[in-house]
């Protein structure tokens, strides 16, 4: 795949990340209060160094249980130390002591009952700290924080989204070109989810090198933060629509490709389709597929944003809404070395 375009110019700043695990520490968001009753039973987990579908095996083990009876809002990434919720169907069973909630590299730190299964997505967001370690220009990261507070910075799909060496996307291409079947259902899933994500990244990419991304064109539909909700404005609402994309109340969007008419029109339209131009196979194949078409706002706020410099290092806190990914605001201030 292509270098994705900046938002606030290539970093000259190399620096670490990821070095240890406390460099990355992402806590989950769940957005609702658990109800104390139900036959769903939420554990709160602290992991290190392993990802979701390794510790929902782990959890299945130790409780003597399937895994198809766990669910969890959203994957977490390996590599750092995560607080992330699961979700066990518990009819008429006692809950085990917290302190026997236990294995290597993971640990329960709460639990509770609910009257409502856990499902992908149900999720408010994720609040992270992240450490930035050995910077060649810490200045120029510290110069571009500001702005991104202020403006956001690009919603893209992290690279994480499409696998080791774009695993999730090479299996993507064999099932739409090729014709080759996935057995694995989740790996399936994932496949799809890439290939969507992958189209969705250009479209974005397209409306940056334009420089209208954080911009109301004619035709743009537009969500409003928080939620799904999103609404074609009236033409003469553009000036109105701009004061509330400045102000994070809304965004525009892009699709996440699928079967369906296409919402988004006029101007907006024409730019959506000489982005996906280059790629217009990918999108036929999706639709073929009868994936209901999905949006996704372009602008990520990275919400209560603060930072800390000491030297060559750079901390980080702030949280973003479930979906969006750490490692595209990280990508704006540093090359990873």
């Amino acid at each position: 795949m292509t270098v994705l375009p900046f938002a606030y110019e290539i970093p000259r700043c190399t620096g670490l990340l990821k070095t240890e695990p406390s460099d990355f520490i992402v806590e989950e968001i769940l957005g609702f209060p658990l109800s104390g009753e139900g036959e769903h039973w939420y554990v709160w987990v602290e992991k290190e160094q392993l990802n979701t579908q390794d510790l929902v095996k782990l959890i299945a083990t130790h409780l003597g249980v399937s895994p198809k009876t766990i669910t969890y809002a959203g994957l977490k990434d390996k590599q750092g130390i995560t607080r992330q919720w699961f979700c066990i169907h518990w009819l008429n069973k006692p809950i085990p002591p917290i302190e026997s909630l236990q294995g290597i590299g993971w640990k329960v730190l709460e639990s509770q009952r609910h009257h409502k299964k856990l499902k992908i997505g149900y999720l408010q967001g994720n609040r992270f700290i992240i450490t930035l370690k050995s910077l060649s220009h810490p200045e120029e990261a510290l110069q571009k924080l500001p702005l991104i507070k202020q403006f956001g910075i690009p919603n893209y799909f992290g690279e994480q989204r499409f696998g080791i060496q774009n695993q999730n996307l090479h299996r993507a291409s064999q099932l739409l070109f090729d014709g080759k079947r996935i057995k694995d259902r989740f790996l399936e899933g994932m496949a799809l989810s890439a290939a969507r994500s992958y189209i969705f990244n250009q479209i974005l990419a397209h409306r940056i090198q334009k420089g209208n991304w954080r911009e109301a064109i004619p035709g743009d539909l537009m969500m409003l933060a928080g939620t799904h909700s999103i609404f074609s404005p009236a033409i003469d609402e553009a000036e109105t629509m701009q004061a509330r994309i400045n102000r994070f109340d809304i965004s525009p969007v892009a699709p996440l490709w699928g079967s369906g008419e296409l919402k988004i029109k006029q101007d907006a339209f024409n730019l959506l389709q000489d982005a996906v131009k280059p790629i217009e196979g990918w999108c036929h194949a999706l639709a073929k597929l009868k994936l209901t078409v999905d949006y996704r706002p372009l602008i990520l706020q990275a919400s209560d944003l603060e930072w800390q410099c000491k030297g060559s290092m750079i901390r980080l806190s702030f949280a973003l809404p479930a979906g969006a990914y750490a490692t595209v605001l990280v990508r704006e201030l540093i090359q990873t070395t």
